[in-house]
């Protein structure tokens, strides 16, 4: 990429344009011999508050990439005035050989035709494109040379560099991807990397421009694009980790060669020992109350993952923030997923052992939000900072309780999720502010009379079937307990 600078050395004549007397449209300058550039310039590195007078800056300006006997496409020369004084631009002159020449475009407003002038007020700019012609494959540097009342110096001198082609090509690698997965919503993808050749060189410093074709019978394949690359990505849970081959093709043209990749996805699983058992969502109350589970067997292992409350990742925690809550983000595969509880605050996962013994959610934490740590709100003496205990009849039962909210903080809004959390396992609740939102089965949405409610117990597991259900019972309305 072509860099811009100030000219603070004497530079010889050489062959340039000028623009006076030039036609109207796409312009072709008259030649000329270039004055010998006398400018005492100097580079400054000054805040905007420091320049005094008009200073003139240009961004760098891409390589021209041509083929023989045509013309590039137009890149944008801007001419930002950093000054506090009206820039003045009176003339363009440049640096050319017989095999590459210059060809200059302006618009109605920013013209030098005619001995007129382009105007810069400070702190704005002005643009014009520029492209090149040229005959004669190779590598050109040549140089733009801006004339103006520039405080620092009359001539402003920005590098141009020229690429003629007559041979391109690309190449694009690997060659095709085949994966197989064992593993349940394992997500799989390649890269495959464009590599650009002009006139036979290697050249990976220049975006390329390419077109990318993809076909598939699946819509777990998927890709994008990227410079110089394409990425093909395989997503499971697209076709619900069901075992088969799923097959796609991604056609590459890059520099008018075509290359067809073909993407292999083998999903081979054990479904007797990968599936989810059962699943549980409480009734969800304002504040993000909420709380979700999914039983799984993962590779024959039983595993327990409970997630609470919204907030997880940058989820809006908001009065309706519960909407966002996903089960299937805290089922099985989820750990496999590049950002495994997007909306989940807090999330524990228990693996069990195959012995009858009580687990502390505490002790096997994978998420916490350091902001709304839901958790160290509750228990007390070996259990503190443990809202959940789980005990495991060694047979695959699990009886799940809900700790006991052992203190309060400083937001008086997270205190009411705090609250709301408490009665989280009963299917009812008047107490809760703004009252709860049964998600539940209809027998459950309403008290079973004026007193009773359900509540939620665990999970029983059927070892012969490997089926689980939810358990509850039915017990007295909750009241406030803190």
């Amino acid at each position: 990429m072509a860099t811009s600078f100030d000219v603070n050395i004497k530079l010889g004549s050489s062959m340039g344009f000028n623009m006076a007397g030039a036609l109207t449209g796409g312009y072709a300058p008259q030649m000329q011999t270039i004055r010998t550039l006398d400018g005492d310039t100097s580079t400054q590195n000054l805040s905007y508050d420091e320049y005094q007078g008009p200073v003139l800056q240009v961004d760098p300006i891409d390589d021209f990439i041509l083929s023989a006997t045509n013309t590039s496409s137009r890149h944008a020369v801007v001419m930002h005035n950093i000054g506090n004084a009206v820039l003045t631009v009176t003339d363009l002159l440049f640096t050319f050989s017989s095999d590459i020449k210059p060809i200059l475009y302006f618009n109605n407003t920013d013209t030098l035709i005619n001995n007129s002038v382009i105007t810069i007020s400070p702190k704005n700019s002005s643009t014009f494109s520029l492209a090149y012609t040229g005959n004669v494959a190779g590598f050109y540097d040549n140089a733009l040379v801006i004339k103006s009342n520039n405080s620092t110096g009359p001539y402003y001198k920005i590098p141009t560099h020229q690429i003629v082609q007559i041979t391109s090509s690309a190449t694009v690698s690997p060659a095709s991807f085949t994966t197989t997965t064992t593993q349940i919503g394992k997500i799989e993808n390649v890269i495959y990397n464009i590599t650009p050749i002009i006139n036979e060189y290697v050249r990976n410093d220049i975006a390329l421009k390419f077109t990318a074709t993809f076909v598939t019978n699946s819509t777990a394949w998927t890709y994008t694009t990227g410079t110089n690359s394409a990425t093909a990505t395989f997503n499971p849970w697209e076709i619900n980790n069901v075992n088969g081959t799923y097959i796609s093709t991604l056609t590459i043209v890059a520099n008018n060669i075509t290359s067809t990749l073909t993407n292999t996805a083998i999903v081979n699983l054990n479904h007797t020992l990968n599936k989810n058992l059962a699943t549980w969502t409480s009734p969800l109350s304002v504040h993000n109350s909420v709380i979700g589970m999914s039983y799984d067997l993962e590779n024959g292992n039983r595993v327990l993952t409970i997630g609470v409350s919204m907030g997880g990742n940058g989820t809006p925690i908001v009065e309706n923030g519960f909407n966002y809550s996903s089960i299937l983000n805290l089922g099985i595969g989820t750990d496999a997923l590049p950002d495994p509880y997007p909306t989940w605050a807090n999330v524990c996962r228990i693996e069990f052992t195959g012995l009858a013994q009580t687990y502390l959610s505490n002790n096997h934490m994978v998420k916490r939000t350091l902001t709304k740590d839901y958790m160290k709100y509750f228990g007390e003496y070996d259990a503190l900072g443990s809202m959940f205990i789980i005990k495991d009849d060694g047979y695959g039962s699990l009886t799940i309780e809900l700790n006991h909210l052992r203190a309060l903080s400083d937001d008086p809004y997270f205190n009411v999720t705090l609250q709301n959390l408490t009665r989280a396992f009963y299917y009812y609740s008047s107490v809760d502010t703004i009252g709860r939102i049964a998600i539940q089965s209809a027998e459950y949405s309403s008290p079973i009379d004026a007193l009773t409610t359900y509540l939620f117990t665990g999970f029983n597991y059927n070892n012969k079937d490997k089926l689980a259900v939810v358990n509850t019972t039915v017990v007295e309305l909750p009241v406030a307990d803190i």
